[in-house]
């Protein structure tokens, strides 16, 4: 079986973790990756990269973040990479106003991946999944497995307790 791990991670000022150089989101990835790497699961990992940042201070990225989303706009993304010869996918993002970040549906609408089994982990400062898997699982066509949420403060400072957590993606 192989594994495509795809994300998105924000750096720059954070709600409760101030400012932060690895972002939240890639923070749990890492450790996603420890997870898969001890059970020997082959895997890659991709980054859903915008190809115009969003601003590092924390108000100003929510807001371009709202108008986005409220737009429902798809920005560029900085390089693609093809989901279609994995057997799985997990999606990690963080909750953006209950939905992953429009960047995720970028790379998502410009890739078939209809009836895959999917797995998401949402970093998130109390709102959990929101809803945004199964927005995102109506929007690909995926087959939701599974999804988790891990606060970002978590992530950011507890690998242990963020790795006890994507256990239960297994």
């Amino acid at each position: 079986m192989s594994i495509l791990i795809a994300y998105f991670s924000h750096t720059g000022e954070n709600y409760a973790v101030g400012d932060i150089k690895v972002g939240n989101t890639a923070k749990a990835v890492k450790v996603l990756e420890e997870l898969l790497a001890e059970h020997g699961v082959a895997y890659e990992t991709h980054e859903i990269a915008p190809a115009a940042l969003y601003p590092r201070n924390y108000n100003e990225c929510i807001a371009v973040a709202k108008d986005e989303l409220h737009a429902n706009a798809r920005p560029k993304i900085a390089q693609d990479f093809a989901p279609e010869g994995f057997d799985e996918i997990i999606l990690a993002f963080p909750n953006w106003w209950g939905e992953a970040p429009m960047c995720v549906y970028t790379w998502l609408g410009a890739h078939n991946i209809a009836g895959k089994p999917l797995k998401i982990v949402v970093t998130h400062e109390g709102s959990g999944v929101g809803g945004a898997d199964s927005k995102i699982a109506k929007f690909s066509g995926a087959k939701l497995i599974k999804s988790v949420a891990i606060y970002g403060h978590v992530a950011q400072n507890d690998a242990a307790k963020t790795k006890t957590a994507l256990k239960s993606l297994f």
